[in-house]
């Protein structure tokens, strides 16, 4: 392999680029000569992405040497993480840390709110509010006012016969 090649992962096939992070998750491949699902060999993680034909079996120096530079302590090179040296171990366990405070501050909210919720309902139901009593009510105020309407309809058409004679 040269330099400018895709390595063992890629942006949809081609040389990742740090630059053009946004949205890497969603296009991270692995490379087509080591994906069996793509045709590739198992085998070219052990001996490399350009290797011609299996190596020995017992020869794991690149493996290792890949190990290695995974336990490199550096600074990484995207912006969006702190610009602090570490290795890739750390820089995972570091997101995985982030990421389980978001979680158990998620489920320390959605308590919160679920408490908060019952104690309202709690409350509400104290208060005594019968919906299907009021609703009764409030329908005895429509037929009383409407039988009152009709009264006053009544007594206006007397009144207009009266006032005729």
């Amino acid at each position: 392999m040269s330099p400018g090649d895709a390595g063992l992962f890629t942006d949809e096939g081609a040389q990742v680029v740090a630059a053009d992070e946004v949205g890497l998750a969603g296009r991270l491949r692995l490379h087509a000569s080591v994906d069996p699902a793509a045709g590739g060999a198992a085998w070219r993680l052990r001996d490399g992405l350009a290797a011609v034909g299996p190596g020995p079996v017992g020869n794991g120096s690149l493996l290792t040497a890949m190990g290695t530079a995974l336990a490199e302590i550096r600074v990484p090179g995207s912006a969006a993480l702190p610009g602090v040296a570490r290795s890739f171990h750390g820089m995972v366990a570091d997101l995985q840390s982030d990421a389980a405070a978001a979680v158990n501050e998620q489920d320390r909210r959605q308590g919160f709110v679920t408490a908060q919720r019952d104690a309202l309902r709690t409350t509400e139901r104290a208060g005594g509010v019968d919906t299907d009593a009021e609703m009764q009510r409030l329908m005895l105020v429509e037929q009383s006012y409407a039988a009152n309407a009709r009264v006053m309809e009544t007594v206006g058409k007397l009144i207009d016969t009266l006032m005729r004679i």
